[in-house]
């Protein structure tokens, strides 16, 4: 099971700038999804566990609605 953390550039109304957000590829399953500071809400220590756990918590859950 193969799951990265990649950063997603888009274009703004101002070309000097570019919106930064993240996306988790989930090679195993052949899906992408977003991820947002939302999705670690009430995490106070923020390690790299932490983080790893609620990537691999959302890729179930969508990997769980994508077999459904």
């Amino acid at each position: 099971m193969t799951r990265t953390i990649e950063p997603v550039f888009n274009r703004t109304e101002d070309s000097r700038f570019v919106k930064l957000s993240f996306a988790v590829h989930d090679s195993e399953n052949n899906v992408v999804f977003p991820i947002s500071p939302a999705d670690f809400e009430g995490i106070e220590d923020l390690t790299d566990e932490a983080t790893w756990r609620v990537v691999h918590e959302k890729a179930d859950a969508l990997a769980q609605l994508k077999d459904g």
